[in-house]
Formats: C-alpha cells, sequence, structure tokens
C-alpha cells in the first residue's frame, strides 16, 4: 500500500474521496459504501434524539425537530443507496467475498440439482 501512496497521503477536501491505493471496488462503491455509513450514523442520532425528546417532551427544541426531519428522510433514502451499494458490489465481486451476510445476498444454488 505504502508504494501505491506515492505522493498523496492525504486528500484535499472532504469531497476528495478518491481511493489512494487499489482497492477491491470501484470508487463509486466506496463512495455510496461513505454515504450508507453517514446515513446510518444520522438515523441512530435521529433515534437517540426521538427519545429523549419522548422522555422529556419540555425539552423539545428546534435542533430536535430538524434531527427528527433528517432522520425520516434518511431512512426512506437508505434502501436505495443499499440497492445501489448491492449492484456496485456484484459488478465488481471478488467471488469469496461479501459485506452481505449470506441470507441477504442473492441465491447462487442451482435450483436444476436439488428438484
Amino acid at each position: 500500500v505504502k508504494e501505491q501512496l506515492g505522493d498523496k497521503h492525504n486528500w484535499v477536501d472532504s469531497q476528495d474521496l478518491d481511493l489512494m491505493f487499489c482497492g477491491t471496488y470501484t470508487p463509486d462503491f466506496y463512495r455510496t459504501l461513505h454515504k450508507i455509513t453517514h446515513k446510518q450514523f444520522r438515523i441512530s442520532k435521529g433515534i437517540e434524539s426521538t427519545k429523549m425528546a419522548l422522555n422529556e417532551p419540555w425539552r423539545v427544541n428546534r435542533t430536535h425537530l430538524r434531527t427528527f426531519a433528517a432522520m425520516v428522510y434518511h431512512f426512506t433514502t437508505l434502501p436505495v443507496l443499499k440497492n445501489r451499494l448491492r449492484s456496485l458490489e456484484y459488478a465488481t465481486k471478488i467471488p469469496h467475498t461479501s459485506i452481505y451476510s449470506s441470507h441477504n445476498a442473492p441465491s447462487t444454488r442451482n435450483t436444476e440439482a436439488s428438484n
């Protein structure tokens, strides 16, 4: 990896998510994974804020409402990104690796052999 890095040791800015070394998947895969991770984090923050609001409604303010709205948005848009990630994964997949557990991956079982 050190040889592949060359002169680039840091990203220029936060939107510069170009790979600095050869990865297993395409850069688009890693960008999508990055978006999913952030959406999941925002959803968890929204859940925490919602629990607090339900337990202590007198403390609710604009920030809580905004966090709740963001949670709803991220929750509804997350499946689209997960499907995109799955498509990107299988487009460049190494046969023995997967970021999904076997119950989420498409079946590779030969259905004719089982009949």
